[in-house]
Formats: structure tokens, C-alpha cells, sequence
């Protein structure tokens, strides 16, 4: 077989197989996009010498750049809370809570693995002899996590958050009482990226 025949096969062979490189290509997950979502979970913690537990509900909106495998993000979310500590000495409630982070994530394909964190807020309320009280504080946020790519368009996910409040100073008989609310939360979530 000649140089010349050898090279025709070769350069026709490259034309079929380009296209085939390239659809196989296509089709690796891309995770980047403007996305809507919403989560559920729970959340345990503490709050000055009390410990607190409840569930979450939320929404969360973000947008995702990718460069390779790398992917990076930012995202804000809002959401209420049941979290808190009822006993005799009072009543200690969270109501409302959101944050807005940057992530930072590594794409196995339709898998990714993340993590995020920034400023967070949080309402809220304690009530005892002396009163009750309701404020806003904010603090800090850090967490991980993984998704996974069902669809095209459609993701689901697990993450671990991380909430540190500033201190509440509330009235209580026999002086004031700081509080400084830290939680850990768990949630799954559904995202649709557009």
C-alpha cells in the first residue's frame, strides 16, 4: 500500500472520527448557567448555654461560570426556620434566615462537589419574665456539598451549611443574657438551571 493511500485513509478516517469526538464531547454536563431552586432540611445548634434544633425550608438563585472542570458561582438564599430552644428560663426562637455566598466547585462530569461561603442574617426573638424581644443579626456561613445532574436542566443536591451569628443581648431577670446563635444545618435541594 502506497504513502499517498495510506495518508488518504488516514485524513478520511480523522474526518469520521472528528465528529464523533466532538458529539461525545457535547455531551458532558454543563453546569453553568443561571439556576432556581428550593431546599428542605434541619438544623441543630446552640444558642448562649441552650441547645437548638428545628427544620428549614427555603428557596436559593444562582449563577455558575465554568472553566473546565472548574466551576465557579455565586448564589443567595431565603428562608424560614424553626429553629430554637424552648425552656423554663425562656423561649428562644430563629424566624427568617438568608445569605449570599460564592462557590467554588469541581465537575465530575454529571457530579459536583463544592464549597461556599459568605455573610448570612437571621431574625430573631426571645421571650421570658422579663419580655420579649425581636431582632436581625447577621454573621458568617461556610459549607460543602455535592450535585448531581439528573437532566439537562435539572439538579438535585445535598449540602452542610454552617451559621455563626453575631451576639443578642436580651433582658433577663437577674441580668442580661448574651446570646450568639450558632447552627449547623443539613438540607437537600432542586435546582433547574435555564
Amino acid at each position: 500500500m502506497s504513502v499517498r493511500i495510506m495518508i488518504a485513509l488516514a485524513v478520511a478516517a480523522g474526518a469520521f472520527a472528528a465528529p464523533a469526538w466532538a458529539e461525545t464531547s457535547s455531551r458532558q454536563t454543563n453546569w453553568q448557567g443561571v439556576y432556581l431552586g428550593g431546599h428542605l432540611g434541619g438544623s441543630v445548634g446552640a444558642a448562649a448555654s441552650t441547645n437548638t434544633n428545628g427544620f428549614l425550608a427555603g428557596a436559593h438563585l444562582g449563577v455558575n461560570g465554568q472553566f473546565d472542570k472548574v466551576v465557579l458561582g455565586v448564589e443567595a438564599d431565603a428562608g424560614i426556620t424553626t429553629n430554637g430552644h424552648t425552656g423554663l428560663a425562656g423561649k428562644f426562637r430563629q424566624g427568617t434566615n438568608g445569605s449570599m455566598r460564592g462557590r467554588v466547585g469541581y465537575a465530575f462530569d454529571r457530579v459536583m462537589v463544592f464549597g461556599t461561603g459568605g455573610i448570612a442574617v437571621t431574625n430573631q426573638s426571645y421571650k421570658n419574665a422579663a419580655g420579649s424581644v425581636s431582632r436581625t443579626r447577621g454573621g458568617t456561613v461556610l459549607g460543602a456539598g455535592a450535585e448531581l445532574m439528573l437532566t439537562e436542566n435539572v439538579a438535585v443536591r445535598g449540602e452542610f451549611m454552617r451559621y455563626n451569628y453575631s451576639k443578642s443581648s436580651f433582658g433577663k431577670i437577674g441580668g442580661p443574657e448574651n446570646v450568639r446563635p450558632v447552627n449547623n444545618s443539613f438540607r437537600g435541594g432542586l435546582s433547574y438551571k435555564f
